[in-house]
């Protein structure tokens, strides 16, 4: 993964598109610069937080700029439960995020190897695509494929273990239908985005459906060697093809 300043550049309110909130594109990328590279004695001892409330210092040395990046915690398993109330913060089954969109943000800021289980449900794409330059637009908002991560559906919720899971009972769809039910023609026009992917990013155990463009829609990978397991796609739309564009 690059090293780059900011996470989601083009994107400072983040995927809720509130400024100030824990998924500002505006975060410290992995590897940035600014990490660990400010100076403790210029802190404002009265405030001792960043923009979004974060304790300030959470290694040694502040960060640069208005959010503290934060240590990552030795974790491996991030757990996504769209039925709760309220975000968690994804450590746990009972701490889980609510969307799928929060467990990716985080594999952003910590560059370390993640599996990503995703409980039975609905899940919409909320953030625009890295790089993009007409970010105003909800249709170009997908879930874009990282490497060193692998997403897994099929989830009851509270499984230890992966192979506990029933795909087959415990559907968990990705869906682009982001508008109108019924009018497909406002629904994202890709589902999933995979850019530059390589054989560490996987995705296994969903139905990807409601995608709307005249390419196919479900799936856009380009240059991109994913593992792509245990997957289907329903009511995807395209000129030339529903499902996969690879």
């Amino acid at each position: 993964m690059p090293t780059r300043f900011f996470v989601y550049p083009n994107d400072p309110n983040g995927p809720d598109d509130i400024l100030r909130t824990a998924d500002d594109g505006l975060r410290l990328g992995v590897g940035s610069p600014a990490i660990n590279a400010g100076s403790n004695a210029l802190l404002d001892p009265h405030t001792g937080n960043d923009i979004t409330g974060a304790r300030r210092v959470q290694e040694n040395i502040v960060d640069m700029g208005a959010y503290e990046a934060g240590a990552c915690p030795a974790v491996t398993i991030l757990y996504v439960d769209g039925s709760k109330a309220a975000s968690g913060n994804g450590l746990s089954w009972s701490s889980a995020f609510k969307t799928l969109q929060e467990a990716l943000n985080f594999t952003e800021t910590c560059n370390v190897p993640k599996q990503i289980w995703v409980k039975k449900g609905i899940y919409y794409p909320t953030a625009y695509p890295e790089g993009c330059t007409n970010c105003s637009e909800p249709r170009t908002r997908s879930f874009r494929l990282k490497n060193n991560t692998a997403i897994y559906g099929g989830f009851a919720g509270g499984e230890t273990n992966l192979n506990q899971r029933n795909i087959a009972l415990n559907l968990t769809i990705l869906s682009g239908n982001l508008g109108s039910s019924g009018n497909n023609t406002d629904n994202a026009y890709h589902v999933i985005t995979s850019y530059y992917n390589d054989s560490t990013s996987k995705l296994d155990g969903f139905i990807i459906e409601g995608g709307y463009t005249p390419i196919p829609s479900g799936l856009f990978a380009d240059f991109s060697n994913i593992n792509y397991n245990n997957n289907s796609f329903e009511i995807t739309h395209a000129d030339g093809g529903g499902g996969l564009l690879v």
